[in-house]
């Protein structure tokens, strides 16, 4: 499953890292088998009373290995100190190397969701809806990092068994192969624990999935749920859901809590099982000890393994999660395949032709019907219709977001699809009814929605004036400077309008689209801002509105019903 949201190059992108990670967990499990050897050696000298290795096993062939001799107690002292704080050491560094990478692979996966998203029509994102797209941002992602920090530790603490399973290997075969047969029927117990886990965790990922839903829906319009008094229904809900959630959470440690003591468990029947092994074959004290302290080594590393294993299994379900929604290659995609790569450069805007475009969606349903239009620089249109008409269609066709089932749209008499789509919306300002603002300044508002690096005091004024907000702007604590809480709360609906079309203005476009732009003005702003606005020059402009007064400012406007066109251009 790690496979489908991280692929074979990217893991190995960062094969040093993995190196690293590896590397000092074996070297780590290289001091522990000295740490090991050093024990048995120590053990030897006091039992023995003597220094010298001969008949003993796992000491002669080491010591002559190195054509040592004898050592004195204090030498086989320091040299236990001293590796097993290498140990230790290495143990540490491994461990950093783990975070690291799982650090860096979270990273990833981000990225290729966000570009996922943001590379992908608006089908895809209107379909994957705000509530999952949170919970996999906020919730998934944790749990998938902790997934991979799980299958990380897993690999770690493997390479810290490789040396340290020599120690009894070495010392009586017999006695160690026995021991694994015994580890082996524990092996069913962890799959017991497996179960459980995937279980808890996809029942996880659908209450999180629901609560961020219903959250991000109800709280974008508290006004209605205190309206409707039912601000205390979405909440005893939303309280219900996280309550649920957490008792999963509590589970899913209990879980884990109940592995590890199992481990503990069968660790202590394991040891007392080795230590009456290695009496029934005859084994010294020294080779006794040798062979307990490497089991009690090596059964808690397993339990690592397990109870890591186990960690993955609890996320196995936000990895299909996230795969399903997102990274899944061989599901249906609404990807809208930019590649602006080869594609014409255009350096001014003179015309835009819809030729017989329709547009149908995913599921089946027309959009729009062979529509067909021509508008040329100057041209200032209003767009009207029913909800669900097809208006917001058009918009979308207009700006590349969709592209036609049917027909083409042409821009100086090239298709859309042949242009720079980046270099195309570089010279179209839209605006709607969200109004959208930045937790910055009034003044780095505007530089943002303009598009530009910064802006003069000059021009600011003048798209100000033009949207009619100088006043209210001059009387702000701080003026252009003033900090805006989030979403600009210090305003009210409509001038937060006019702030979002002032930074509209100011990226000075060939195209401006307004869609319900006007929606939040008063009839006496409407009259101020419409006609401002109707004056400027070299501009094509598009307004889709609801509001008689504002479509009576227009000279021609587009009527749609049903995704066809009724008239072109009427007066």
């Amino acid at each position: 499953m790690i496979l489908n949201v991280l692929n074979k190059n990217e893991i190995f992108k960062h094969r040093g890292d993995l190196f690293l990670m590896i590397s000092s967990s074996l070297a780590s499990s290289l001091f522990n088998f000295f740490t090991a050897v050093s024990l048995i050696t120590l053990v030897n000298v006091f039992i023995e009373e003597e220094t010298t290795f001969e008949n003993i096993g796992i000491l002669e062939d080491i010591f002559s290995f190195f054509n040592i001799d004898s050592l004195s107690v204090q030498i086989v002292v320091i040299s236990l100190i001293i590796f097993f704080a290498l140990n230790g050491s290495l143990k540490i560094l491994s461990d950093y190397f783990i975070a690291n990478l799982r650090l860096k692979f979270h990273l990833i996966i981000q990225k290729k969701i966000f570009k996922k998203i943001n590379n992908n029509g608006w089908h895809f994102f209107n379909n994957l809806t705000v509530g999952k797209f949170q919970n996999i941002i906020f919730n998934e992602m944790d749990r998938v990092s902790s997934g991979i920090f799980g299958i990380l530790h897993a690999v770690s603490s493997t390479c810290l068994l490789l040396f340290l399973i020599f120690i009894p290997m070495w010392i009586s075969y017999k006695v160690t192969i026995i021991s694994i047969a015994f580890g082996i029927c524990v092996y069913f117990v962890i799959k017991i624990f497996e179960v459980l886990q995937y279980k808890n965790g996809l029942s996880l990922t659908l209450k999180n999935n629901k609560f961020s839903s219903i959250f991000v829906n109800s709280y974008t319009s508290f006004k209605s749920l205190l309206v409707n008094k039912k601000e205390i229904e979405i909440s005893d809900n939303l309280n219900d859901l996280k309550e649920e959630a957490l008792k999963l959470g509590i589970y899913s440690k209990i879980i884990n809590s109940t592995l590890h003591e199992t481990f503990n468990f069968l660790g202590l029947i394991n040891l007392l099982f080795i230590f009456f092994l290695s009496k029934y074959f005859s084994l010294t004290l020294p080779e006794i000890t040798g062979i307990l302290y490497a089991f009690l080594r090596i059964i808690p590393l397993i339990g690592n393994i397990a109870q890591m294993f186990n960690s993955y299994k609890n996320s196995q379900a936000s990895f299909e999660n996230i795969n399903y929604y997102i990274l899944d290659k061989n599901k249906l995609s609404l990807d809208k395949q930019i590649n602006d790569v080869g594609r014409k450069l255009i350096k001014d805007i003179n015309e835009v032709n819809f030729k017989n475009v329709s547009y149908k969606f995913p599921n089946g349903n027309y959009g729009i019907k062979k529509i067909d239009f021509n508008l040329s620089i100057n041209d200032k249109i209003g767009i009207r219709g029913p909800s669900g008409s097809g208006k917001s269609t058009i918009i979308n066709l207009f700006l590349g977001l969709f592209d036609p089932t049917e027909g083409s749209v042409f821009v100086n008499k090239s298709n859309l699809k042949e242009i720079n789509l980046d270099k195309y919306l570089s010279k179209i300002s839209y605006v709607d009814n969200k109004n959208f603002l930045i937790p910055s300044t009034l003044r780095e508002n505007l530089v943002w929605l303009s598009c530009k690096e910064n802006l003069g005091d000059k021009e600011i004024e003048e798209a100000l004036k033009i949207t009619n907000s100088t006043n209210f702007v001059k009387k702000l604590p701080n003026g252009l400077d003033t900090l805006l809480s989030e979403g600009g709360n210090i305003f009210s609906e409509g001038q937060k309008q006019r702030i979002c079309l002032s930074g509209a203005l100011l990226k000075k476009p060939k195209i401006f689209i307004i869609d319900e732009g006007f929606s939040h003005l008063d009839k006496e702003n409407v009259e101020k801002i419409c006609n401002n606005f109707l004056n400027i020059q070299n501009v094509m402009m598009i307004v889709v509105s609801h509001d008689r007064n504002v479509l009576e400012k227009f000279d021609q406007v587009m009527e749609i019903e049903d995704g066809v066109l009724l008239n072109k251009l009427i007066n």
